[in-house]
């Protein structure tokens, strides 16, 4: 009796083929899961970790130009932005003198 050794080509493409898209397909799911799984941890810390001190600080700088007052460092008189826009708008984009009204300036030495 003899024994057939025909090699059955189209079924080892077959699998060859099927076994390729099924590594295809899970190695893509792995990777989106693990990107899923890494913006769900990130998400997660920055909800954890509350205000930072950045965002502190930039509330109390908004706070600071939103706002008229006197500045405690320089004792100096501010005013908001949007008057400070006002008026530059209304000199036509010159700055107003420092001076007193009718004051000259000092001479320099």
């Amino acid at each position: 009796m003899a024994i057939k050794q025909d090699v059955n080509a189209p079924l080892i493409v077959t699998i060859g083929v099927v076994s390729g898209l099924l590594l295809l397909v899970i190695v893509f799911g792995l990777q989106a899961w693990f990107v899923h799984e890494e913006q769900s941890e990130i998400a997660e810390k920055w909800e954890a970790t509350g205000k930072s001190q950045y965002v502190e600080l930039r509330a109390a700088q908004r706070d600071k130009i939103e706002h008229e007052g006197v500045d405690p460092l320089t004792k100096a008189r501010t005013i908001s932005i949007e008057k400070a826009m006002q008026v530059i708008a209304q000199t036509g984009g010159k700055l107003p003198s420092t001076h007193p009204s009718g004051g000259q300036p000092s001479p320099q030495k």
